[in-house]
């Protein structure tokens, strides 16, 4: 069975495509035994891959396309702050935001893109 890091590769996710702070702050913060992520954006390397309003200026399936890269982007710099995702026990919470039009109801079907 395949670890976490592995896994996440082989969803074409390279570990060493760390995204860099969009601010002066620290993506990561480590109380005790629960781990604090800053929000992510859409960012492969210094590109951003998305953006605009879900679903006239950003079909859902690219939305989900972009909710699985933030979603990754924040595991790498939890990886790179800990060393192996195989630490990871469980995650707690989990807050997606989802730029749409006022009548867009279905902002989850886009978060659940992210990958388990």
């Amino acid at each position: 069975m395949p670890t976490p890091d592995e896994k996440l590769e082989a969803l074409g996710y390279p570990l060493d495509r760390v995204p860099g702070p969009g601010a002066i702050y620290k993506p990561v913060v480590v109380d005790g035994n629960t781990i604090y992520v800053s929000g992510a954006v859409p960012v492969d390397g210094d590109k951003l891959m998305s953006k605009g309003k879900v679903p006239t200026e950003v079909s859902v399936a690219d939305a989900q396309e972009a909710a699985a890269l933030c979603a990754a982007n924040n595991l790498r710099v939890v990886r790179q702050e800990i060393g192996s995702l195989e630490k990871i026990e469980r995650v707690l919470r989990i807050t997606g935001y989802v730029n749409s039009e006022p009548d867009f109801t279905d902002p989850h079907i886009v978060v659940n893109g992210a990958p388990n």
